[in-house]
């Protein structure tokens, strides 16, 4: 190789040398620019994310204190208590550091917690705190451009409150196998499918306490609910066989639970599937708006949740049940019963909240069903009335003489002059006693009632103070419509009191009769108008009978409940459960027997047409010569009356758990509530 080549290849490496070197420099300053970037973002990120904790922990604390403090947004002092925390954790607020508060109730939407406006009527319950400022995007571009950037946090805090409950129990103690089909007819009627139950079943139904808010919960798994609160499931929709299906899987989850207990619970589907209606839950079981239930464990008795279900299916459908009843000398007679409104069985919330308005929107209230009662006796099946109306007949023989007479004097019996021989009509004077084939006895029984008024978590003893009352019920004995079937409908048909017409114990009028004469003197082929208006009918008795006055016997009288305030000293806490000696009982035999002294009581009352004339005018006075014989009206038709009126109250007791002469309760109270203040975002 030449020298000029060797050094032209010499000057070649030195050449490729140097580019390398400088190739290797501009990519180390690359590399060295690129380190600095990601330093400052890891830098910029690290001390962002410092910022937000910062922000976070002053929405937090400040959240936490107004609620701790009772705070309220519409008076201010929410914000107040809120800047002062923030205030203490480095957050001066002004310029570009903000604090905004929102008070509401929490509610959940799509999974994630936050605070929306307090429906009407509802009270408050969470605090939200939104902490926000600004600061530098970036250390070293903010610092260069002076960028700026938003940073916030938000926090959700709320309270637990004071928790009181009260709870209304069935008077039904014990189910044996009279007693056990006697229920089987009554909620098979109310919820118009058979029900055969056993008596062991219906005892395991009084023996078992579910927990509420498991069985909410289920009821929320079933209806494939995503979002909402307790108050939401109890809102909706639901048919008695779903009220049984949740029941019958909460209990099947314990071990402990009778199988003779689920297998009364599956038997009652069966009845329920025949014609379901839909209710809601809301109607029988209270949980007041807008208070935390976190924690709770509230218990309800399974045979009140059951048979309150179907109260409340029943005064959806308006099924009127017909249940056979034995009464003396009877056979075949039904006692109809349609629940009006149904029980409120549980109601648990914030006493503090139910003080302030005992009767409001937050009211801590239960309430046993009110029902309505039905017996139509067709008075001639009833033994021994032949001697009732014998005994009347001749107790009130001067009366109806003196009215015949009456009669007479007003030219209500008239001869029609007919010749030496003619056809001839008149009017026969007709007295009837106990002239009606049926009476009807209703009775209304309204609910037994108590309400928290007052509580009291300071000292040594915590109370709770619901005034309470016994049922009050309204009874009334006569005619309420034209036969069995058409009372049944007039009594059932509203909830409205059903008219009473008195049921007639003495008629007066007449009886039209055709007859031909002979000189005045000689009568024959005497004939009766029919009630067809035809000239057919052989015997008086069972002529077309025009009634002008009458003595009528009729009851349409309210039984006032007793008033009592009850006071329960060192209760159990919410959600424990409840025993025999937790239950105080507003007693009061006055009921039961206000009743009785009603039927002692019945008096006479006159009714006649508006063209009676003089004859009313008379009648008047021949009434007040019944006085003396009250008695003896007495003690011929109250026996009869008292025999129609004993079996619906042991009916009502025995089956429905309505006692006319007694309302037990049971209180609850938590003075701590079932948690404090904490944060749910």
């Amino acid at each position: 190789m030449t020298p000029q080549r060797l050094l032209m290849r010499k000057n070649n490496l030195m050449l490729s040398r140097h580019s390398q070197q400088g190739a290797v420099l501009i990519m180390t300053v690359g590399f060295m620019l690129l380190a600095v970037l990601c330093l400052a973002l890891v830098v910029d990120t690290g001390r962002l994310y410092v910022e937000k904790r910062k922000l976070q922990r002053v929405a937090d604390m400040a959240a936490i204190e107004a609620m701790a403090r009772d705070g309220a947004c519409n008076t201010g002092t929410a914000l107040t208590f809120a800047t002062q925390s923030a205030a203490r954790n480095d957050f001066t607020v002004g310029g570009t550091n903000t604090l905004t508060l929102t008070c509401g109730q929490v509610s959940t939407v799509g999974g994630l917690r936050t605070v929306a406006a307090t429906p009407f009527g509802g009270v408050d319950n969470a605090i939200q705190v939104v902490a926000a400022r600004q600061v530098a995007a970036s250390m070293i571009a903010g610092g260069i451009f002076g960028g700026k950037i938003s940073l916030s946090a938000a926090a959700v805090a709320t309270k637990g409150v004071p928790l009181a409950s009260l709870a209304l129990r069935t008077t039904v103690a014990t189910v044996d196998s009279t007693r056990g089909a006697l229920l089987n007819s009554v909620i098979g009627g109310l919820l118009g499918g058979a029900v055969n139950v056993s008596a062991l079943g219906w005892n395991g139904l009084l023996g078992t306490q579910l927990s509420l808010f498991d069985f909410l919960d289920q009821l929320k798994v079933n209806l494939g609910l995503s979002a909402g609160g307790y108050t939401e499931v109890l809102s909706q929709n639901l048919t008695v066989g779903q009220i049984i299906d949740a029941t019958s899987t909460v209990l099947g989850r314990d071990g402990n639970t009778a199988a003779s207990t689920l297998t009364a619970l599956s038997a009652l589907k069966v009845g329920a599937l025949i014609n379901p209606v839909t209710v809601q839950l809301a109607n029988i079981i209270k949980l007041q708006t807008a208070t935390s239930y976190a924690g709770a464990d509230l218990g309800v008795n399974v045979f009140d949740l059951i048979q309150g279900s179907v109260q409340l299916a029943n005064g959806t459908n308006a099924l009127v049940a017909d249940v056979p009843i034995t009464l003396p000398g009877l056979v075949g007679t039904n006692i109809s019963t349609r629940v009006m409104e149904a029980p409120q069985l549980s109601s648990v919330g914030n006493p503090a909240l139910a003080k302030a308005d005992p009767l409001g929107l937050n009211k801590i209230y239960v309430r046993s069903a009110q029902i309505r009662s039905l017996v139509s006796v067709d008075l001639p099946a009833v033994a021994g009335l032949s001697s009732v109306v014998t005994a009347l007949s001749a107790a009130l023989s001067p009366v109806t003489t003196l009215l015949t007479n009456t009669f007479s004097l007003t030219g209500l019996v008239t001869n029609l002059v007919c010749g030496l021989i003619g056809t001839c009509e008149s009017k026969e004077t007709l007295i009837k006693v106990l002239p009606s084939a049926r009476v009807d006895v209703n009775l209304d029984v309204g609910g037994g009632e108590s309400y928290v008024s007052d509580y009291s978590c300071s000292g040594a003893n915590k109370t709770l103070t619901a005034p309470s009352k016994t049922s009050a019920a309204w009874l009334r004995i006569g005619q309420m419509g034209t036969s069995t079937a058409n009372a049944k409908a007039n009594v059932f048909s509203s909830a409205n009191a059903p008219v009473v017409d008195p049921v007639p114990v003495l008629q007066v009028g007449f009886v039209e009769v055709r007859q031909t004469c002979l000189l005045f003197v000689a009568c024959f082929n005497k004939v009766y108008k029919s009630t067809a208006n035809t000239w057919t009918e052989s015997n008086r008795n069972n002529a077309k009978f025009t009634v002008k006055i009458g003595l009528g016997l009729k009851v349409d009288s309210p039984v006032a409940g007793v008033n009592q305030t009850l006071t329960f000293t060192n209760p159990p806490e919410v959600g424990a459960a409840l025993t025999n000696s937790d239950y105080q009982k507003i007693t009061s035999t006055s009921v039961v027997n206000s009743l009785i002294n009603t039927l002692a009581s019945i008096t006479l009352q006159p009714y006649y047409t508006s063209d009676s004339g003089l004859l009313g005018a008379l009648f008047g006075i021949v009434t007040s010569a019944l006085d003396g014989l009250k008695t003896a009206l007495q003690n011929a038709i109250v026996p009869l009356l008292s025999g129609l009126l004993d079996p619906i109250l042991d009916f009502l007791l025995d089956t429905l758990g309505v006692n006319l002469a007694e309302t037990e309760v049971a209180g609850q109270l938590s003075c701590s509530g079932t948690d404090g203040v904490r944060l749910v975002k």
